[in-house]
């Protein structure tokens, strides 16, 4: 489908304005804009997790061992959860894992929850293992592992809450390739031969560590007490989003005010020069799909803003900011003028400080910032899921615009035009892309709906708005 409009002429004529916004957006807004995203995002997962899987406050030993009965009478006296934790360490002497040590739990009930991804809890002859010690030896669900006289089939992929960082021990580095975690259930934990290393978990669920200490003391003696602010597996990812966070707060007042300013004049050209595109597109969907009647739910279009520029970046992976145009019909008469006001005035409505914020620190930082390449690979997988699963309830469609193609001289007579096709996607049943070239703008459907009157209604409009159009189709819906 190609439209010859003078769109491309357009864009080509902004390129100055786009390279000198791009430089200096890059050198303002880099730094304070991926820190406070990173900080943000890990802060939030890392809090979420201790708080969901019930990770310690602290662990001791004491010379004198609590009993059940004592235990749950400190439970219930001082308001805590006390368990009683326990590992042993397996040296893997022989086989594929030779030279890993295999750091085994029993399932815990109370305190140090095991997250189970991709299976269920282990059973007989079952364990949980961490994923990043299966990538390195390429074990997935329902593989067998040894571990010399032990041999369990890995049921799911763990991440235990006093384990978040991986370290065998409270100091050095994060080896994924020696070191990791077995969860099996208490019966299998039993017949492991290997020495034992024992400890006591607590929470507390008010203000008393203190209290619960002296008592402690009293009656069984501490012989070691370590709270989960100095135990590095715990602190390490708790502190760092707040480090980064507040490191950033600290510069960004006066960087945020030129980021922001900056930005929207990128952004908003962009936007005026699509509007009309958005809105064409918005009405089709309006006037063909819902019939032109009122409905619940928003026509809501996003449109991905390509940040390599931006950033000096010439990676090959997704790096893009989004804007979503929204047009909710809530009576039962629109003109077409009316929807592309509203798309106007819901894309202005966006671009202010606090959605902008949003959308730099979601979108730039997770992309470009060293601190997320360190982060766990299962934090950013929980948290990009949630994200992921979030977005497509929110939209209806994408359009994409990948601007103005040019070609070296010799090429220029072989070649009449550019076209895109973007893929489907759960959720969005159709979508657009835009591809300019000399003077001609392609605008590419691509559909999983077998009726094309949405696509019909866009040309449709834009004939009636004199512009000249001419249509080409793959023929799979051809009539």
């Amino acid at each position: 489908m190609t439209i010859n409009k003078r769109a491309g002429r357009s864009i080509k004529k902004n390129i100055a304005f786009y390279i000198i916004s791009i430089i200096l957006t890059m050198l303002t807004s880099m730094v304070i804009v991926a820190a406070v995203s990173t900080g943000y995002t890990l802060t939030k997962v890392v809090d979420d997790f201790v708080k969901d899987y019930k990770a310690e406050n602290a662990e001791f030993v004491t010379y004198q061992p609590l009993s059940d009965a004592d235990m749950e009478k400190l439970e219930q006296e001082y308001d805590v959860i006390l368990e009683h934790s326990r590992y042993k360490d397996v040296n893997v002497e022989s086989g594929d894992l030779k030279g890993a040590t295999i750091r085994v739990f029993p399932m815990p009930e109370k305190l140090n929850l095991c997250e189970v991804r991709d299976g269920h809890e282990p059973g007989d002859g079952e364990a949980l293992l961490t994923q990043d010690f299966a990538d390195m030896h390429d074990i997935r669900v329902g593989d067998t592992i040894s571990l010399g006289a032990y041999a369990y089939k890995v049921s799911a992929y763990t991440t235990k809450a006093d384990y978040i960082y991986m370290l065998e021990k409270l100091s050095g580095y994060i080896d994924s390739e020696k070191f990791a975690l077995v969860v099996v259930d208490r019966k299998e934990y039993d017949k492991i031969d290997a020495d034992e290393t024992s400890y006591y978990s607590i929470k507390y669920n008010k203000d008393n560590s203190m209290e619960v200490r002296e008592k402690l003391n009293e009656g069984y003696v501490i012989a070691s007490y370590m709270a989960a602010t100095t135990n590095t597996r715990i602190s390490m990812p708790v502190n760092e989003g707040d480090a980064v966070t507040n490191m950033a707060t600290m510069y960004a007042p006066v960087m945020f005010i030129i980021i922001i300013t900056l930005v929207v004049m990128v952004l908003g050209r962009n936007i005026r020069q699509e509007q009309y595109l958005l809105g064409t597109f918005t009405w089709a969907i309006y006037k063909e799909y819902l019939k032109g009647q009122p409905s619940k739910r928003p026509i809501s279009t996003v449109v991905p803003v390509n940040l390599r520029p931006y950033f000096n970046s010439n990676t090959t992976k997704n790096f893009f900011a989004v804007v979503s145009a929204y047009f909710k019909p809530e009576k039962d008469t629109y003109t077409f003028e009316d929807v592309l006001h509203i798309i106007a005035d819901s894309l202005k409505e966006q671009i202010n400080k606090e959605n902008l914020e949003k959308l730099l620190s979601y979108n730039v930082s997770n992309e470009v910032n060293f601190i997320i390449r360190a982060v766990p690979r299962v934090f950013k997988s929980i948290a990009m899921r949630r994200i992921y699963k979030a977005s497509l309830k929110a939209n209806t469609s994408t359009i994409t615009n990948l601007g103005v193609v040019s070609v070296d001289d010799i090429y220029k007579e072989y070649i009449d035009r550019f076209h895109v096709v973007l893929s489907m996607s759960k959720g969005q049943f159709i979508k657009g892309s835009v591809i300019s070239y000399k003077d001609t703008l392609v605008f590419t459907f691509s559909s999983a709906i077998r009726e094309t009157f949405i696509q019909k209604e866009f040309f449709r409009q834009m004939v009636r708005d004199g512009i000249h159009v001419s249509i080409e189709s793959n023929g799979v819906y051809y009539e």
